[in-house]
Order: structure tokens, then sequence, then C-alpha cells
């Protein structure tokens, strides 16, 4: 990776961070406990979509949106663990998860500045799937700290978040000459925990209607990607763009469900 980019990327981290932090003041302890599960339910998306943005430069496609995209990410990321390591400060039973989350991330974050091919992105993967078991940790331990609910559904809608970008990122890495039945069989496992997924969600009888809105939507656009993830040759233009979509709308659903019933 050039230069250029590498000091973008130390730059993005700085100016985008802060302003990425909401303001805590005023929240109830149970919202702010979804809140943290969502924070850290995202940083399992954030580390699959880092591959995805990485081996989409190595490819040589969209290769604008996917700098952009990543530098994104990383300030996104930089930025929600600042915000937990604020939040979780009373929350003793959480550090050691916090902790090793953060190790695993400094470990990955190097790597970025490497320039995109099979090799590196073979790398950067291994790792990132480090970053995404220790924040699947924490967010599991958030989940059982909260005893509500609602934190089931956060931490739910928070993976399938993820998943629409763990399955971009196989798709690219298997253009890329990055494949394996590791990665096929991963490949499946997420296709029918996605869908399962949804299909849980839209069952929720916590669900209001903008929820339920949003759900519809993120179904639309599962069926687009789904689609193509079909094709015979991979359109990765297609797949890059339509798990962009439905990454947003998830986002979006699991906002939603960590704001708590209305």
């Amino acid at each position: 990776m050039s230069l250029r980019f590498s000091k973008l990327l130390f730059a993005a981290s700085l100016v985008l961070a802060p302003a990425l932090l909401p303001l805590m003041a005023g929240t109830t302890q149970s919202a702010s406990a979804l809140d943290a599960i969502n924070l850290a339910g995202r940083q399992r998306m954030l580390s699959q979509r880092i591959v995805k943005n990485y081996t989409q430069l190595g490819l040589g496609v969209l290769s604008e949106a996917a700098e952009r995209q990543l530098r994104d990410s990383v300030a996104r990321f930089d930025a929600s663990q600042q915000q937990l390591q604020q939040q979780l400060a009373p929350w003793p039973a959480s550090q050691d998860e916090l902790a090793r989350l953060a190790a695993e991330w400094q470990r990955l974050k190097p790597m970025l500045a490497q320039r995109p091919g099979r090799d590196s992105s073979r790398q950067v993967e291994q790792q990132a799937e480090a970053v995404l078991g220790a924040s699947h940790v924490l967010t599991l331990s958030l989940q059982e700290q909260s005893g509500t609910d609602s934190g089931r559904w956060v931490n739910l809608a928070g993976r399938t978040r993820m998943l629409s970008q763990r399955l971009a990122k196989y798709a690219l890495l298997q253009k890329l000459g990055v494949d394996g039945a590791v990665q096929r069989d991963a490949t499946e496992q997420a296709r029918t925990e996605l869908g399962g997924a949804l299909d849980s969600l839209q069952r929720a009888p916590v669900n209001s209607p903008a929820i339920r809105r949003q759900l519809e939507l993120a179904k639309q656009q599962w069926q687009f990607l789904e689609n193509a993830l079909n094709q015979p040759q991979g359109d990765v233009a297609h797949i890059a763009t339509t798990s962009e979509r439905l990454v947003e709308v998830m986002d979006e659903v699991t906002r939603l469900y960590s704001a708590g019933p209305k």
C-alpha cells in the first residue's frame, strides 16, 4: 500500500475518531448496556469489512470507494474502542475481554499499511479472525450482563450486520486466489446463518413499526446480495456494493434495537 494511503489512514484515525464519539450524558443504565452491545458487535462487522475493503483494493475494483471505506472502517473501529473503554469502565467483568480485543486490533492495524495482494490479504484475514473472535466474546459477555431480552436482539441484529461483510469478504478473497475448504465451509455457514437470523428478527416480539420496515428492506437487500454471490463468475463490483447496502440497513436495525423498546 502506498505511503500516501498509510498517512491518510493514520490521519483518519486522529481526525474522524473524536467526531464519531456520541455523547453519553443522560443515558439510562439499560440503554447504555444495549448501546455497549451494539458498539462491541459493530467491531465484529468492521473486522470483516476491513478485510473486504483491503481485498477489494488488491483486486483493483472500485478502488477509490474501497480506500475510502477502509479509512472509514479503521476510524470507526478506533472511535468505538475509545467509547467502549469509557463506557465499560464501571464494568470490571468486561475488562479482560476489552483488553484482548484492543490487543488483537493493534496487531491487525499495522498490517493494513502493506500493499494489498494475495499473501498480504491472507495475513490480514487471519488476524481479522482473531479480532472477530475477541469482539464476539465481548459482545456475548455484555449481552449476558445486560440481563435483558432486548440485549439478545441487539446482538443478533449486529451479528447479521457482520455476516453481510463476511460473505462479501470470502467472495472477494476467492477472486484474489485466497481460497480453501475452510473458507468454503465458512461461506455456506454464513449464508445459512444470515437467512435464519433475518427470519428470527422478523419474529421478534419487540419489533416496532420502524424495525419491521427496516427488516423488510434488509430482506430485499439480502436477496440482491445473494443473487450477486450466485453469479457463476461472481461480479466483484456488484458484491461489494450490495453488501454495503445491506450493512447500512442492518446497522440501522441494530441501532433501533439498541434504543430499547418504545
